[in-house]
């Protein structure tokens, strides 16, 4: 079962798009513009996890380091390094690709929700 273990929570990000349905809770964020957050594309660098659903220009609430609830893109195992999909879900880490997440539970598929540990890295994956 995911569970979430809060570390470090910014505030004053707001969402650059609609972000309010359910769907897009626990997917990784990235940095868009001045104090503005989008999802995730493939392989970017990450800012931290959606934790709630804000519509445009709605404060996003953001886990940025700790054990979070995050929504799984594909299958993968316990303790694997995960990057972001194009749609801010979590997916096996490849080589160049930013790592964002650690893996603390297994996803036996896609739109899992799973515990992960957050990883802020500005170096890509070797």
């Amino acid at each position: 079962m995911a569970r979430e273990l809060p570390d470090y929570l910014p505030t004053g990000m707001k969402s650059a798009a609609d972000l309010s349905a359910l769907t897009n809770q626990y997917r990784e964020l990235k940095v868009t513009g001045v104090d503005l957050v989008n999802l995730c594309g493939a392989g970017e660098l990450g800012y931290g996890t959606l934790q709630n659903q804000p519509g445009l220009n709605e404060a996003a609430q953001i886990m940025r380091t700790g054990q979070s609830k995050g929504l799984s893109g594909a299958a993968f195992a316990v303790s694997a390094k995960l990057m972001c999909d194009a749609n801010g879900k979590y997916i096996t880490a490849t080589s160049g690709n930013h790592v964002v997440a650690q893996a603390l539970e297994a996803a036996t598929g896609a739109d899992q929700l799973v515990t992960i540990e957050k990883m802020v890295t500005a170096v890509p994956l070797a």
